[in-house]
């Protein structure tokens, strides 16, 4: 699985640099071509996955693959009831809110130090870099880390990098200690971060794992 996890979410990385190369360019040309190029991207997105089952290939039969629906309420019991479980939704919350903040002060700095004809540009280039790096770290840095230190502790790194830059944040109240914050959340939080959570949840039997990644996707991710 360590070997596995590490190629996970490559397509949204190259698909983000993409967007953000795009998006960098928007700058340079009309709103109403923009949103056209846009819907022609929707819309070729809504085209592909029709023909998943066009081919030949045997169709897989819905009730094969449909899960169960439980209620939230009926899933956060089941969690509460797991102190494994509970501690890795936590920290997970916890993240998400820290990057929600630091995301909202990095984007503050941003509109006080960027003209305002320059802000997709300079978000454009921003994204495209962060994503550029995280990629790099989910082919290269992500399987050595998880050989070479326990998992929890691959767990932490982004939380500790994230106080680490707030506390820069805290005491400069700057551009500086604000994008190397975003730094550390776009380039970890996708590539080593997730894969270690996704591994932490590995040990749960199917149900309570089933359970536990479908509750962390909904209260502890921000995409």
């Amino acid at each position: 699985a360590e070997r596995l996890y590490g190629m996970i979410g490559l397509g949204a990385g190259v698909g983000a640099i993409a967007g953000g190369a795009l998006v960098g360019a928007s700058s340079r040309i009309s709103a109403g071509w923009f949103a056209f190029v846009a819907a022609g991207l929707f819309f070729v997105a809504a085209l592909l996955p029709m023909g998943f089952t066009s081919n030949g290939q045997a169709k897989v039969r819905e009730a094969d693959v449909a899960e169960p629906r439980v209620p939230m309420r009926v899933r956060a019991k089941q969690v509460v009831r797991q102190p494994y479980v509970r501690r890795v939704v936590l920290v997970s919350v916890l993240v998400t809110i820290a990057v929600t903040a630091s995301d909202f002060l990095f984007k503050s700095q941003i509109a006080a130090n960027v003209p305002a004809h320059e802000l997709a540009e300079t978000f454009g280039r921003v994204n495209v870099g962060l994503n550029a790096v995280s990629v790099t770290i989910q082919l290269f840095a992500v399987r050595p880390l998880l050989v070479r230190l326990p998992l929890p502790w691959v767990f932490a790194i982004l939380p500790f990098g994230l106080a680490l830059g707030g506390v820069g944040m805290a005491v400069a109240g700057s551009l500086g200690p604000a994008l190397a914050t975003k730094t550390i959340d776009g380039s970890l939080r996708f590539s080593v971060h997730r894969t270690a959570a996704e591994l932490l949840l590995v040990p749960l039997a199917e149900a309570s794992r089933t359970v536990a990644k479908s509750f962390v996707d909904v209260v502890g991710q921000r995409g």
